[in-house]
């Protein structure tokens, strides 16, 4: 699924102030989330002619393994600037993250205009090298990024900008969840930012612009 096929939910924005009660302020239009895109490893495997990973295989009597995508979308403008964004995870159901993508960006890199997903279900960010040369490339600057929580029920990416950028654009998630059989596995999404406006830094906790509820809940 390409990025441009992604349904897209508006977040609403609101402050911590706000959330305690002590104010109205809401900012919208900053912050989108992607459809979740959630696929069985083994059959995703088996679709794109690869084995399945061995060590998922030989826990596949106690365990299966889920494929979940995420995508984000953060818009800064001149009088709005995005200077950190948390994804937060939380798995139920005795499911834990069993891998994570990406894990820590913290450079420019060169990069070809998409990605692939390896029997192991790790994204790979591919190097350019001069035998790539019929590859369209670009040089992707990247704001600092750092995933935590592997192998963990409560795994998560942060976003910081570094000196003198801000976050802007789309930014993909992978993970794989390994979840017991008999049990169905439940994602619940939450997103905090920082945000700069009218020269003063406000923490934020995002809503769906619908209807003010949680990011919501993923069935795995």
């Amino acid at each position: 699924m390409a990025i441009l096929d992604l349904h897209w939910h508006e977040l609403d924005l609101f402050s911590e102030d706000t959330l305690r009660g002590d104010s109205s302020d809401c900012l919208a239009g900053v912050l989108a989330i992607g459809e979740p895109v959630v696929f069985d490893c083994e059959a995703l495997a088996k679709a794109g002619g690869d084995e399945p990973d061995a060590e998922m295989a030989l826990l596949a009597a106690d365990y299966r393994f889920t494929y979940l995508r995420l995508a984000l979308s953060m818009r800064s403008a001149d009088d709005i600037q995005v200077r950190f964004v948390s994804l937060d995870v939380t798995l139920h159901a005795d499911s834990v993250c069993w891998s994570m993508q990406p894990l820590k960006i913290e450079q420019e890199v060169r990069v070809k205009g998409e990605t692939k997903v390896s029997g192991k279900f790790k994204l790979k960010l591919l190097d350019l090298g001069a035998e790539e040369k019929d590859t369209e490339e670009y040089v992707a600057y990247q704001p600092l990024l750092e995933a935590f929580g592997l192998q963990r029920s409560d795994p998560a990416w942060e976003l910081q900008a570094t000196p003198g950028k801000r976050l802007h654009g789309i930014q993909l998630f992978h993970m794989v969840v390994r979840i017991p059989h008999g049990s169905t596995g439940v994602a619940r999404v939450s997103i905090r930012a920082d945000i700069r406006r009218r020269g003063f830094l406000f923490n934020y906790r995002a809503r769906r612009a619908s209807d003010q509820q949680e990011i919501g809940s993923v069935e795995l």
